[in-house]
């Protein structure tokens, strides 16, 4: 047995190294692969930033090792103290409310069953039927609202946002815990300066989801796995910690699935270490523990689905998707894994469990031949590129969805975004420089300490996102695991340059080298950012608006309570967009607006006529400012595109802006060929994107609608 598990350690530690240099090497390359998704045809001037940004960065971080190795008594707690601080810096002057669909969904949907739905969950809507894995964090915000509303608060928007923030500081609270025990005071120190520098610790604040709330989970599991690992050596049960780790296990489970990652983890470890010629007692205890953690683990699992069970008619759930939904939308090379909107319409076409299981198996079979042995290769390193290697974590696109930014939005979220961008990338390339030293680390030493159950935590991790959608922000909960393998990696390489009497410790030649860099790096990244446009922004088009759940929008007329077939006639509608990003001299904006076609038609002689062009809509756009008219243009039924989209295109801007606008739509006549469509977030208040009138009454709705940007060429 300790063969079989010797040579499985080796196995996965070496998997684990060529993983994590691919994901090295990939990152170094990361600015072309924005170039080509953004149209920039400079990735080789920023490539060459990148690289030696991540140079200096790598300096940096090695001269902050050296520089904590002295422990101080407070430092932990200003650190600590000052993390908070940027955090809340970044939520008031840079970060705004993200429009993501998912969080959004979630949250209305508790905040309804706090208002009109006594508590239950709305099982005609098809989103709950899809994703019965977010049912869970339905039920714990339905709770949290309830609590807010009997305290007097309703609006719980700022709350939401605490929410996250604790719950992202706790996950940093068990990693800096991790660090302690397993290395000392230095290490958990150098750990909380690498969150305060990581990007990832700020972007993703308002965005409360899933992929956040369960990062606490993620290391508390880890957590316990060490101290009952020490607990072990020193022979004592702490029969508490084993049941603490089944109800964390159970919960975060619960909360999202990928938490299954770190419980697997933590079992190999245990499988691996229990072999290494441990004492027959230590082996008792291990069992009687892993069986207590079975049993709370089970007894809280089926605690958390009775509690779902309570605010939702289970036999009302008829629409769900199967596990193999994920695997085949992570076969689809035309989205290179992620999300496709095609694969979730081709899996929704069949109306029970088992038919959408035994169509998306068969598509799944036609992939995998399709791709073969090569192809598979390659779609794996294309999903590792886009959910790993690529640092922005798709935060920019979210961003670019919403509104009323605050004043440094512009720097480091929207068009001037160009030197953060090559910062995160950057600590991206060093996050996976000292991961790989620290894996090489642990093989080279052939000991099978705590840091084991970090590699195989990661591992799991990329392995996951490889086999299942690639989704480029679930990656968020393995942030402190990275980051942990990252300072392990920063202590070995000075560890391992002291060994070799490095020069480059030595005070005055690492302060002139330091310094020579970081002033050439300055002055190229000022250039760059001047001279070159933002990475994140299209030399073509840019998304700057999105109606709140776009994808899902329906004709207004089939959301109208008075009306049967058209909604009341004389109809104008009216859509307030308070905008709030910058443009500037030049640049060009359109706005499509979204319809949906019903063509009606004349039966005469057994044939179907067409009925004759004619004027349906006279179109309106003001500067919701100056009331300035914009656009003003009456258009023909025949002058919409075959899917109902119709492009309106304004004027060049005159001069920097931050704009906001009023869309009229006034209807002709008592026939309806072609009718909005609007989407509805109704009860959410961080969405600040304005309000749709109907007849000058204010609705729930917004205008299913875009707006796209062109930079100026100048």
């Amino acid at each position: 047995m300790q063969k079989i598990t010797n040579l499985f350690y080796r196995f996965s530690q070496g998997m684990t190294l060529g993983i994590g240099g691919c994901l090295l090497l990939m990152s170094c390359l990361a600015m072309i692969v924005y170039g080509i998704m953004y149209g920039n045809d400079h990735y080789g001037i920023m490539t060459f930033a990148l690289l030696l940004m991540a140079a200096v960065a790598t300096g940096g971080v090695l001269i902050l090792g050296r520089r904590l190795e002295k422990e101080s008594r407070y430092r932990s707690i200003l650190l600590f103290g000052v993390l908070v601080c940027f955090q809340i810096f970044f939520l008031v002057f840079i970060s705004h409310p993200m429009a993501i669909s998912d969080p959004a969904r979630v949250q209305n949907e508790a905040l309804l069953m706090v208002q009109k739905q006594h508590g239950q969950m709305n099982m005609q809507d098809l989103y709950f039927q899809r994703y019965p894995n977010n049912h869970f964090i339905v039920v714990l915000f339905y709770y949290f609202y309830k609590i807010l509303y009997f305290m007097g608060i309703q609006k719980v928007w700022i709350p939401t946002i605490i929410l996250n923030l604790i719950s992202i500081d706790i996950g940093i609270l068990f990693s800096w815990l991790i660090a302690r025990r397993w290395k000392g005071a230095a290490m958990a120190d150098l750990l909380l300066c690498l969150f305060i520098f990581c990007p990832t610790t700020y972007v993703w604040l308002t965005t409360v989801y899933t992929n956040t709330i369960s990062f606490p989970f993620v290391m508390l599991i880890l957590y316990l796995c060490l101290r009952l690992q020490e607990e072990l050596e020193k022979q004592n049960g702490h029969q508490s910690l084993w049941a603490l780790l089944g109800a964390g296990m159970a919960v975060g489970y619960w909360i999202r699935p990928t938490t299954i990652i770190p419980i697997i983890a933590v079992a190999l470890y245990f499988i691996v270490r229990g072999t290494q010629k441990m004492k027959k007692e230590t082996v008792v205890r291990c069992l009687i523990g892993t069986v207590l953690t079975a049993g709370v683990f089970t007894g809280c699992f089926m605690g958390c689905r009775g509690l779902v069970d309570r605010h939702m008619d289970r036999s009302r759930l008829t629409g769900q998707f199967p596990v193999t939904h994920w695997i085949m939308m992570g076969l689809n090379t035309d989205t290179f894994g992620e999300f496709s909107r095609e694969d979730e319409s081709y899996t929704m076409s069949f109306d029970t469990k088992d038919r959408k299981h035994r169509a998306d198996v068969e598509r799944i079979r036609e992939r995998v031949k399709e791709l073969g042995g090569t192809g598979l290769v390659y779609q794996a390193m294309a999903k590792m590129f886009g959910v790993w290697a690529l640092s922005d974590d798709d935060c920019f696109n979210k961003a670019a969805y919403a509104s009323d930014f605050p004043g440094w939005y512009r720097y480091f979220m929207g068009k001037d975004n160009t030197w953060y961008l090559l910062f995160m990338q950057a600590f991206r390339v060093v996050t996976f420089l000292f991961l790989c030293g620290s894996v090489l680390g642990q093989i080279r030493e052939k000991k099978y300490d705590s840091s084991y159950v970090l590699s195989l935590t990661f591992l799991g991790a990329v392995l996951f996102f490889v086999l299942w959608e690639a989704n480029r922000k679930y990656n968020v909960c393995f942030m402190g695991v990275c980051l942990l393998l990252m300072a392990d990696g920063i202590g070995r390489c000075l560890q391992w340059m002291r060994q070799k009497q490095s020069v480059i410790l030595r005070r005055k030649n690492s302060r002139i080298v330091m310094a020579a860099m970081t002033t050439v790096c300055i002055v190229l990244i000022s250039y760059i950012q001047i001279t070159i446009a933002s990475q994140t922004a299209s030399a073509q088009e840019n998304v700057i608006y999105h109606c709140r759940n776009n994808p899902d929008s329906v004709a207004v007329s089939d959301v109208s309570r008075k009306a049967k077939k058209h909604f009341q006639r004389p109809v104008l509608l009216e859509q307030i967009i308070r905008q709030g990003q910058l443009t500037k001299e030049g640049d060009k904006e359109k706005i499509i607006l979204n319809f949906d076609k019903r063509e009606e038609k004349n039966f005469s002689k057994n044939k179907l006529k067409k009925l004759q062009p004619k004027k349906e809509y006279k179109i309106e756009v003001l500067s919701l400012e100056t009331g300035q008219k914009l656009y003003s243009r009456k258009v023909r039924n025949d002058q919409f595109s075959r899917n109902g989209k119709l492009v309106i295109r304004l004027p060049e801007i005159s001069k920097d802006t931050s704009k906001g606008y009023v869309i009229r739509l006034h209807h002709y006549g008592k026939n309806y060929t072609m009718i909005p469509k609007v989407s509805r977030f109704p009860e959410l208040d961080p969405y600040p994107y304005g309000s749709l009138y109907i007849n000058g009454k204010k609705t729930f709705y917004d205008l299913s609608m875009s707006i796209l940007q062109k930079k100026s060429e100048s």
